[in-house]
């Protein structure tokens, strides 16, 4: 069976800003210091998955999808938790629905069975319980979080040992020279 994949929106430093992606790796790793080894910060537009399709005609769907998109303003505005699935994020404000189509649109044709429900966000922590959860959580609900970066392409992301690494960028369609 294939290796997991996921295609997301990835914090990149050099992209998107020192503060921006610093702010969000010093709260994942106050929680859990190796998720930064882990993964990169990133927006999943669709979630880990496995499929049978050639990687040809994966990459062919991806890139054919941003193609057609054009790059846009994805703003991040503190931090948000579901108590049910013990998960701390930072909760996107303007730019969410254009992610929820964007994934509607990826999750089509070869990927139709990767459609699932779509919240954006950038997952900060995953508790083990209730408790932990709850004592983690407390003092980062004030915590001021604000950032906007402009989104221009997906990364498709492979886990091997545990590790998400990054596989290709796939650019949204070039902004229209004035």
């Amino acid at each position: 069976m294939p290796s997991p994949r996921m295609l997301a929106l990835v914090l990149d430093r050099q992209l998107y800003g020192e503060s921006l992606a610093a702010q969000v790796d010093y709260l994942r790793r106050a929680f859990d210091p190796d998720s930064v080894r882990r993964a990169p910060a990133h927006i999943a537009l669709v979630r880990p998955f496995r499929t049978s399709v050639t990687e040809a005609a994966l990459r062919h769907h991806v890139a054919s999808v941003c193609d057609t998109w054009d790059p846009f303003t994805v703003q991040l505005v503190g931090i948000g938790a579901s108590y049910e699935d013990r998960e701390m994020f930072v909760q996107v404000g303007r730019g969410a629905g254009e992610l929820v189509d964007l994934h509607l649109a990826l999750t089509t044709g070869i990927l139709a069975e990767a459609r699932a429900p779509y919240f954006p966000h950038v997952t900060v922590y995953r508790a083990g319980d209730q408790e932990s959860f709850a004592r983690a959580f407390r003092p980062l609900r004030a915590r001021p979080l604000e950032g906007r970066f402009l989104a221009g392409r997906v990364t498709l992301l492979e886990q091997a040992e545990e590790v998400w690494r990054p596989v290709q960028d796939f650019e949204f369609r070039p902004e229209p020279a004035l």
